[in-house]
């Protein structure tokens, strides 16, 4: 968890490393399945940057954030955010793990 927590920390990196923490923890939960969620809600992500700005150069000659573009997008993110942990949490197994003897 803390890995999860840091990776948003480090330069460069918190453009990759959290996406492949949630994919490897959706397809750890059991047979692959479609990722497109966790894609979805990355590229809404990372999209929002350079789509704000050049909306508030572009269109409004001014940067404000209060603005419907970015409202929206912020609102899709969170939608897909919502969307993500949904289908991570319901591929994990119910229940405790098994006991396994290492002695």
């Amino acid at each position: 968890m803390g890995f999860a927590i840091g990776a948003w920390a480090i330069p460069l990196a918190m453009w990759w490393l959290p996406r492949r923490i949630t994919l490897d923890i959706h397809r750890a939960g059991g047979p692959p399945r479609d990722a497109w969620p966790v894609n979805a809600w990355w590229f809404v992500r990372l999209a929002d940057g350079p789509l704000s700005v050049a909306f508030h150069f572009l269109v409004l000659d001014h940067f404000d954030h209060r603005n419907p573009v970015d409202q929206s997008l912020d609102i899709l993110c969170a939608i897909l955010a919502i969307a993500v942990i949904r289908r991570v949490t319901a591929a994990q197994p119910a229940g405790p793990l098994p006991y396994f003897n290492m002695t």
